[in-house]
């Protein structure tokens, strides 16, 4: 997952923390989360989980969907970050979301 670390999702968790001055282990601690595991997605050596990021969301008090968007930006470019079609496929997602309307009450539901 090498790539996933130019998406910072990892490096921007762990400059929060730092500017909190919160340890890992009490931030590890207050999600549920192991310290080594917490240690892996600040490298970007392991993508956390949705409901991880929820929970690391509400640690921080920033809203989920933020955090979740940056989620999904590293997974996407730790698969695919290198490809050379990734600025039509950005193209292509751009569009498809403009057309989509959403139901009320549609859920988004997170396949892991």
């Amino acid at each position: 997952m090498g790539q996933a670390k130019d998406a910072a999702m990892g490096s921007w968790l762990r400059d929060m923390r730092e500017a909190r001055g919160e340890p890992l282990r009490a931030v590890a601690a207050s999600v549920g989360l192991d310290p080594a595991t917490l240690s892996k997605i600040e490298r970007g050596d392991r993508l956390a989980t949705g409901e991880q990021t929820s929970e690391l969301a509400e640690h921080f008090g920033i809203p989920a969907e933020e955090l979740q968007a940056r989620r999904i930006a590293t997974d996407f470019l730790g698969r695919y970050g290198a490809h050379p079609g990734v600025p039509q496929a950005l193209g292509l997602i751009r569009e498809s979301l403009a057309n989509r309307r959403r139901l009320p009450g549609e859920a988004f539901r997170d396949e892991e």
